[in-house]
């Protein structure tokens, strides 16, 4: 009884979280195109990327570990990485075209500042999904009542969990691309539970979106 009124809290948290994280992205569609909404949005994305830090911070969702950039960890990052372009350009040369979550993102980014971009997906995306998808659903919904380690079957679990979440709320037209996401959620999920640490994820993260945001920018 008492781990399903955890997992219920957990839900709804990470829920919570995840209407909070469409904050910045409902002001960017609502306010035109200038200097002062550039400034506002930016604003908006700080306040609210700091709030989800602070939030993880209080849960205990970062590692305590002063190792959690070691060298090892450093490597498992890279390897995420490496793993996660591989699976893009695998999935996408299966489905040869996009995927309708990279046309809405092209669309939606279109005409919005360069600041903006790089906030929204090299430091928004990567730290408030991590914090939901690892941080939430894996820490809160499958963490022993004692708040001992996870066991290995839990983490498992969590682990399959969190992907499909993932994948969920990226727009997908086939289950081609919906299992794209998934892997890709599964990679970070990965790197998160081989390291212990939520900054590892984060930075795996990063990485993956930051060739977008390349692209996005230079071709504005």
């Amino acid at each position: 009884m008492e781990q399903v009124k955890r997992a219920a809290k957990g839900t709804l948290m990470a829920i919570g979280l995840f209407v909070l994280a469409q904050v910045p992205q409902i002001f960017l569609l609502m306010m035109k195109k200038s200097l002062v909404s550039d400034i506002v949005t930016a604003l908006i994305f700080i306040v609210v990327t700091g709030l989800f830090i602070f939030i993880a911070k209080k849960r205990g969702y970062f590692s305590k570990n002063e190792e959690r950039f070691s060298g090892r960890n450093i490597g498992i990052v890279f390897a995420g990485f490496i793993l996660m372009r591989i699976l893009a350009v695998v999935f996408t040369l299966i489905m040869q075209e996009t995927t309708k979550n990279d046309q809405v993102i092209q669309e939606f980014t279109a005409n919005i500042s360069t600041i903006n971009l790089f906030l929204l997906l090299c430091v928004g995306a990567p730290v408030m999904e991590e914090i939901i998808f690892r941080g939430v659903i894996i820490n809160e919904l499958f963490r022993r009542k004692d708040n001992q380690p996870i066991s290995l079957k839990m983490e498992i679990i969590g682990l399959v969990v969190s992907s499909i979440a993932f994948g969920s709320i990226h727009l997908s037209s086939d289950i081609i691309s919906f299992l794209l996401y998934v892997t890709l959620g599964a990679t970070m999920g990965t790197v998160y539970l081989l390291t212990k640490s939520l900054e590892c994820s984060i930075a795996v993260h990063f990485l993956n979106n930051f060739l977008p945001f390349l692209v996005l920018a230079f071709t504005k």
